[in-house]
């Protein structure tokens, strides 16, 4: 009896031991948290007089795109807010100082990581690509540039985060938005210029000749973001 048992203990025992191994085997090491990355942007325009054929320009092209890599604690610029004066510079002729003073700032603050500036699109269907790098504690990217010939009208992507759960994405595409900055009231590409008194806040486009009353129903820009390495 006692020898019985003693079976039926070390018989349970092994059991209880082959769950254990079996729940113990089946546990996945915690995946390690990456801490910089590298990336390529590129970015693509889509603005031809078949998408956007209201007025569409003679010598259309975008201004050299600009903006920053940061955290969440500073943005290039929010709607329903006055542009900063790199802004408007950069909205009204495309130029990109003092924008590159403010994102100094920002940088001597500990809230951005870099100045970004790359060349323009030629033309609205044009296409540029560089590279930028990103840390976990500034893993938000903004860029703009000006929608050319305009009176103050520019493309954007504001706040893009490509840092989730310890992990930087490895691609994603963003449509960028379509802003008027405010700063002048002109309505047609090249209107003469009419700076707009008072100043009003930035505002997403919805009005002809880029609009449809309601939206800019197909977007003029869009930038792929893909990751090349990271650690």
């Amino acid at each position: 009896m006692k020898l019985r048992i003693l079976r039926d203990l070390l018989l349970a025992s092994i059991f209880l031991f082959g769950i254990s191994c079996s729940d113990s085997d089946s546990t996945e090491e915690p995946q390690p948290m990456e801490t910089s990355a590298k990336y390529s942007v590129t970015v693509t325009g889509n603005w031809n007089e078949t998408n956007h054929p209201n007025n569409f320009p003679e010598n259309d092209h975008f201004s050299p795109v600009a903006g920053m890599v940061h955290n969440n604690e500073v943005s290039l610029f929010t709607t329903g807010n006055l542009a900063s004066p790199g802004i408007k510079k950069m909205a009204e002729t495309g130029g990109t100082n003092p924008l590159d003073d403010e994102i100094e700032a920002f940088i001597n603050g500990g809230d951005a990581l870099s100045f970004i500036k790359d060349a323009g699109l030629p033309t609205g269907t044009s296409e540029i690509e560089f590279e930028i790098d990103l840390t976990k504690d500034h893993s938000l990217v903004s860029l703009v540039s000006m929608i050319a010939p305009s009176p103050d009208w520019f493309v954007a992507v504001s706040n893009v985060n490509l840092y989730e759960n310890g992990l930087f994405l490895d691609e994603i595409t963003v449509e960028a938005g379509t802003y008027d900055a405010g700063t002048d009231s002109g309505e047609n590409f090249t209107s003469a210029n009419l700076p707009s008194d008072p100043v009003e806040n930035i505002f997403a486009i919805k009005e002809a000749p880029l609009g449809n009353g309601t939206s800019v129903e197909i977007h003029l820009m869009s930038f792929q973001f893909k990751k090349i390495s990271s650690q």
